[in-house]
């Protein structure tokens, strides 16, 4: 396994609210620890948990690759939501918490009244929050633990954690979105700024400029839903880096650019190239007759904190035009009424990405071992190939027992393509930044492979992507009662209220109708 997610342990010397959490730097040593930890499914979005302060308060987080900031909201915030998954940070119970004066400001502007650091951030669909810059310990994916190790003395331990000094903003405002989703706050993973794996490479955590997220899909809010490894790629998921096909990577202001060469729709659905293309020589592609050139002419983004891909209305009317050929009307716009039996026969579109020399030598994603020129498929023998089912493009509403369309377009607010979270989704993506590339590879992201390789029980569901509406709404009721039992009984014990009242009232009203 590659050396990932090393942390420094520092000793915990001098770590007054005012003073340094850094220890000495002479007894710095470095620990490995499990380079993977498990991400969890939002609204649509994934987070992961931080554990910050001292002691630990726990924190979760939304997995941003469109921002660089981290922000969590504090227990002075106002009208910040209710259906979070943790209380607020409460900074006042952190010995190690220190709010950043004006001389150290890295993202927001000073406010020389309060000599604080103000950090503002706004996002695409209207949401915002800000706050002030502080600095703490943290420690991503599980509780903090301790060490000793040897120092710089001769027959002398410390002890030590395995938590590293990162700064955030501690939110003291939230507009919009922030205010419904269940995570806390936000990770920012972007390129520049204090985003977080940069902040964990500075400080000599992690030793490459490399992270990557594996995102699977459950229809169950907070349910475990894959893996983030920090630093590189984790082997226990079934894949190393020769295992990846890469994409190459553009520097777009400190976004993740990449370019799409070709998109294709495959009329007969499938849930993955491997599946739909290989070995097959008669399959039939419908490519977008858009040039490269009109596709990429605003950018495109890979953005794993949007939930859907936005695409340019070149690409939606390209699109328009196959979907009426196929299924007698345009993409849909609004929510559909369908059966996951009849999703699941919807066309699958796939996506060729520019790609780069790489070393790879899995070929399942790659044009070399596909017949390009019988699949319609524009010969570029290092681009790659990804699959975007029905199943990614769509996400079933259970309040409206309908799907939600997740490839839109807006001409107002976007103005490139945005390959959100649904790209992504069912492939471990390792963002290369010290290569500037993307490799992809198709997997089913189960975090239960590093639980089990670390002794512990499975705790991640792997779950057919085309659950009916019952098979739901039992998932739901299982969490419930696995989580709250008093509750559980209280819903079932309500149910059997109800069904006896129905069967009273269908009694009376028929008794009455027998009188008349």
């Amino acid at each position: 396994m590659d050396k990932t997610l090393t942390f420094a342990l520092t000793e915990p010397t001098n770590q007054s609210r005012h003073g340094s959490i850094r220890g000495n730097e002479g007894r710095r040593r470095l620990m490995d620890v499990p380079s993977a930890f498990p991400i969890y499914q939002d609204y649509g979005a994934y987070y992961i948990d931080l554990y910050i302060g001292s002691p630990a308060q726990r924190q979760t987080v939304i997995l941003d690759t469109g921002s660089d900031n981290v922000g969590i909201p504090c227990t002075e915030c106002s009208d910040c939501g209710k259906k979070h998954t943790d209380p607020f940070f409460d900074h006042r119970k952190s010995e190690s918490f220190r709010a950043l004066t004006c001389s150290e400001c890295s993202t927001g502007t000073c406010d020389e009244e309060n000599d604080i650091c103000k950090v503002k951030s706004e996002y695409l669909e209207g949401s915002r929050w800000s706050g002030k810059e502080a600095l703490d310990k943290v420690h991503p994916g599980g509780p903090p633990q301790k060490f000793l190790v040897e120092s710089q003395d001769e027959n002398q331990t410390i002890e030590v954690d395995n938590t590293l000094p990162i700064k955030f903003t501690c939110m003291d405002s939230v507009e919009s979105e922030f205010r419904l989703q269940l995570a806390n706050g936000i990770a920012g993973l972007g390129m520049q700024g204090p985003s977080l794996w940069r902040q964990m490479y500075e400080e000599k955590y992690i030793e490459e400029k490399k992270f990557s997220l594996c995102l699977s899909k459950n229809p169950i809010a907070g349910s475990m839903t894959g893996s983030m490894t920090l630093g590189g790629i984790d082997e226990r998921l079934g894949h190393n880096s020769t295992d990846l096909s890469y994409m190459s990577m553009i520097n777009t202001s400190g976004l993740y650019g990449v370019e799409i060469r070709n998109i294709y729709v495959h009329e007969n659905g499938g849930e993955s190239v491997r599946d739909i293309l290989h070995g097959k020589e008669d399959v039939n592609l419908i490519k977008l007759e858009v040039h490269p050139r009109r596709i990429n002419k605003r950018g495109t983004i890979l953005d794993s904190g949007t939930t859907a891909t936005f695409v340019s209305t070149d690409i939606m009317n390209e699109l328009d035009k196959i979907w009426m050929k196929i299924k007698g009307s345009k993409f849909p716009k609004e929510q559909l009424v369908s059966t996951p039996e009849e999703l699941q026969k919807w066309p699958t579109l796939i996506f060729q990405m520019k790609g780069v020399k790489s070393e790879s030598n899995d070929e399942s994603l790659l044009l070399n071992d596909i017949h390009v020129a019988k699949h319609n498929i524009t010969n570029f023998r290092r681009d790659i190939l990804v699959a975007m089912p029905p199943s990614s493009y769509f996400s079933y509403d259970t309040h409206e027992k309908r799907y939600i369309p997740l490839i839109r377009s807006d001409i107002n607010k976007v103005q490139g393509n945005i390959l959100g979270s649904n790209f992504m989704r069912d492939h471990n993506v390792l963002f290369d930044i010290e290569n500037m590339r993307i490799g992809m590879v198709e997997s089913d992201c189960n975090h239960n492979k590093i639980l089990v390789d670390e002794g512990k029980q499975e705790a991640m569901v792997v779950v057919d992507h085309y659950l009916d509406h019952k098979e739901i709404i039992r998932m739901h009721m299982n969490k419930i009662c696995d989580e709250n039992p008093f509750r559980c009984q209280y819903i079932r014990w309500s149910q059997g209220i109800l069904v006896i009242l129905f069967i009273l009232l269908a009694l009376c009203t028929r008794k009455r109708s027998g009188k008349m």
